[in-house]
């Protein structure tokens, strides 16, 4: 019998300090009077031999008091077991705790039992999938999205390539009429290379077949030539351009890829043309210890918030419908912002809804 006794409660010392879960045992004081190695580890308790007043609350909570609603708690007051996940503040960790009252002979609540399980690598996978399952969806979506604008973006120009076209085998057309349709056609026509330029462009930076060209540049003229280009365009809008004085300032040599530097502008502007119908857009540069920052200023109908952070990704127009009110692939800031990365810069944005957006890239000097 003795022997039984003995083995009995040898078993059940092994099976206690061997199990992996963290086991503390609890007086209805919330005293710990007893763990195995593994709530010692979790909860990083000194020795109890030395009969401290090692409150539960303080090494599972690192508070001084039981919190309000703690199931545990709860379990010493009414005697009722019960499981739950939490995540402790205090240990950084998502547990699994199982609450267990311990009773008297009488079946009276004189404490509790913890049976914890860090769960925390388990609670890390479940968020990943759950992000995955989300990115897969919102990439469905976006994919969903970018082959019907795209459809629409190509059909669209090529419609009217081919109906005007039509309409000019009338050979009683005034010389007024076959000019406009002509316009149209080369209106189409550039609309319809830009998108394809746009496809071929991000097809290159998925494959990482884009190639950096450095050479040195007057930073002056290619703003003076950008200007001249674009002024045309800001005239028929009504809307003011400005090229911040940058003819007035010294003249600045960097060395970088000028096409890259050239078709960021460009789509910059493109953009702020685009969404501006009254006010103006300033465009220009400043030096910023190793860098050149570049701004582009308008006075359009800016981003709202919840987009400001989406705006740079593949497909994105602030709007992926195609009841959108403006034209074109969304693919002009995500390229920009590959170039300008590929160039060892940086790009970021601030806007107000109704009050204009602003730009900012930087690139490196040399």
């Amino acid at each position: 019998a003795e022997e039984a006794v003995y083995r009995s409660h040898k078993d059940w010392e092994d099976t206690f300090e061997t199990i992996t879960d963290a086991i503390t045992i609890h007086d209805s004081n919330y005293n710990i009077i007893r763990t195995n190695k593994a709530g010692k580890e979790l909860l990083n308790l000194p020795e109890l031999e030395k009969n401290l007043k090692l409150k539960c609350y303080t090494y599972y909570h690192g508070t001084e008091k039981p919190p309000a609603g703690c199931p545990s708690c709860n379990c010493i007051k009414d005697g009722m077991s019960g499981i739950f996940e939490i995540f402790e503040t205090h240990l950084n960790r998502y547990l699994e705790i199982r609450a267990i009252p311990r009773l008297n002979n009488n079946k009276q609540v004189v404490g509790l039992i913890h049976v914890v399980r860090d769960i925390s690598e388990h609670k890390r996978f479940e968020f990943e999938l759950i992000n995955a399952k989300e990115k897969a969806e919102e990439n469905d979506k976006l994919k969903s999205a970018f082959l019907a604008n795209m459809s629409h973006e190509i059909r669209t120009p090529m419609n009217g390539i081919l109906g005007f076209a039509g309409l000019l085998k009338n050979q009683k057309l005034s010389i007024d009429d076959q000019q406009t349709y002509i316009e149209i056609i080369e209106k189409s026509g550039q609309r319809l290379l830009s998108t394809i330029n746009d496809i071929v462009e991000i097809s290159k930076i998925e494959s990482g077949q884009l190639v950096i060209h450095n050479k040195k540049i007057n930073l002056n003229n290619v703003f003076k030539e950008l200007f001249d280009f674009f002024k045309p365009e800001a005239n028929k809008k009504s809307i003011e351009l400005i090229c911040d004085n940058v003819q007035n300032k010294s003249e600045l040599i960097i060395e970088t890829d000028l096409t890259k530097l050239n078709q960021i502008i460009t789509n910059l502007l493109i953009n702020a043309l685009k969404f501006t119908e009254t006010g103006s857009i300033t465009f220009g540069y400043k030096l910023n210890e190793q860098f050149v920052e570049f701004f582009v200023k308008d006075t359009g109908i800016g981003i709202a918030p919840e987009n400001q952070e989406i705006i740079f990704e593949r497909f994105r127009q602030g709007s992926i419908s195609l009841t959108r009110d403006y034209e074109g692939s969304g693919l002009g800031l995500s390229i920009s912002k590959a170039f300008i990365e590929l160039l060892g810069g940086k790009i970021w944005l601030k806007s107000e809804l109704n009050a204009g957006t602003t730009f900012y890239f930087t690139i490196p000097i040399k």
